[in-house]
């Protein structure tokens, strides 16, 4: 702690990435901050309160630091973006949330009439995702049920228990459902693929309809529904894009950034040759976790911006 307090003068109030390392010079963990003294400053002092798992894990964390390491960046979205590619170079003991980029997973429809949603752990050809886990997925299955009719049974000649809750139209047994079937996948792909902004626009009416009839339970249901397809519109659909396309971002008219397939090719009219910024080589599953999460990053600061403006186009 004595280390790090000696060089407090000398740490810069910008931008930037710091590094805390314990007796052996371990990286215990790594984080970011839009005024580097300051936030490591914060650090020397002891939390008034204990009653939250952060503050705890904050306290063991002040007593096994010894020296504190900077990077200093030119913005805020630099510093986030090699945060995260530090937090997976090191895996540091105190970091949680972006360590967890391996545990994504894809989802893919199998093939014949009636196809099923099938989870996979690395990529394949024709496949959606990556998605944060299975259970994010599951319910992706239980959505394209009760909105789409997507049919989640064992395709056997009797009714399953979704029919007698009127999501599933049960298409193997009756010809007339049979025959409306192939809209229900189209629209399912639709909306795996972020493209239906729809039943966002609809679920959001009912929501918001249902709550004004104070029929509360329903909104609640209809506002998580909601949730996922906003999710599904926006989120996804940019954190597909920004692995394919390439991206400009402007900010406050002064940086300019430009992404190609999840990698940062230019900031402010400057090539970047950074390999703190450059994702290692490695098999297409694990890259697209990389990318997935970087764009995550970049999603969620646009989101908190007032001055940002960014778009996606395509070279052919």
């Amino acid at each position: 702690m004595k280390n790090i307090r000696n060089k407090l003068s000398d740490i810069p109030l910008t931008p930037g990435v710091y590094q805390f390392t314990n007796k052996e010079g371990n990286t215990i963990y790594i984080g970011k901050s839009i005024c580097l003294r300051s936030r490591i400053n914060s650090y020397m002092h002891k939390s008034k309160s204990l009653d939250s798992a952060y503050e705890k894990r904050r306290q063991l964390l002040r007593r096994e630091m010894r020296d504190v390491q900077i990077h200093p960046t030119p913005t805020e979205l630099l510093a986030l973006l090699l945060e995260d590619k530090m937090i997976k170079d090191y895996l540091p003991r105190y970091n949680v949330r972006q360590k967890k980029f391996r545990s994504y997973c894809y989802l893919q429809l199998s093939e014949g009439t009636f196809p099923k949603m099938e989870i996979l752990e690395d990529y394949r050809e024709g496949c959606f995702g990556p998605f944060k886990d299975k259970f994010f997925v599951e319910n992706i299955e239980r959505f394209a049920c009760e909105h789409f009719a997507f049919c989640r049974c064992a395709h056997t000649k009797r009714k399953c228990c979704y029919y007698d809750m009127k999501y599933c139209k049960a298409p193997h047994k009756y010809k007339t459902a049979a025959k409306k079937y192939p809209q229900s996948i189209a629209k399912t792909i639709q909306f795996l693929q972020g493209q239906d902004r729809e039943i966002v626009k609809k679920l959001e009416k009912n929501m918001h309809e249902y709550a004004q009839n104070l029929q509360f339970e329903k909104a609640e249901k209809v506002k998580n529904d909601y949730f996922l397809a906003k999710y599904m519109v926006e989120r996804h659909k940019f954190c597909g894009d920004f692995m394919y396309r390439y991206l400009v971002i402007w900010e406050n008219n002064e940086y300019t950034y430009t992404f190609f397939q999840g990698h940062l090719l230019d900031f402010a009219r400057r090539h970047i040759a950074q390999e703190d910024l450059v994702f290692p080589k490695a098999k297409r599953a694990e890259r697209d976790r990389f990318h997935f999460d970087r764009a995550g990053v970049i999603f969620e600061w646009i989101k908190r911006q007032t001055n940002v403006e960014y778009c996606f186009f395509t070279v052919e």
